[in-house]
């Protein structure tokens, strides 16, 4: 499994670790809850992004972890 978070850029402050398949279904789930006008994302796009921060390995209960890395932000999605 991947490990994700949406960062808050003005609080400075990684939410809870969503965990995914893959980039793929992560974006699609943060595209999601972006759209979702009842959502602080929604009302504040331009201050949030998902980041990438390692793997999950459900065998061993190991956790990979890397540098949190930027996957996408949430304006983006607003911006198509």
């Amino acid at each position: 499994m991947k490990l994700f978070s949406v960062f808050d850029k003005k609080a400075g402050i990684y939410g809870p670790v969503i965990t995914q398949a893959n980039q793929v279904i992560a974006i699609r789930f943060f595209e999601r809850v972006a759209k979702d006008k009842e959502s602080t994302i929604f009302s504040y796009p331009s201050d949030f992004c998902l980041h990438y921060l390692g793997e999950f390995d459900d065998n061993t209960g190991m956790i990979k972890p890397v540098p949190p890395t930027s996957v996408c932000e949430a304006i983006d999605f607003f911006n198509e």
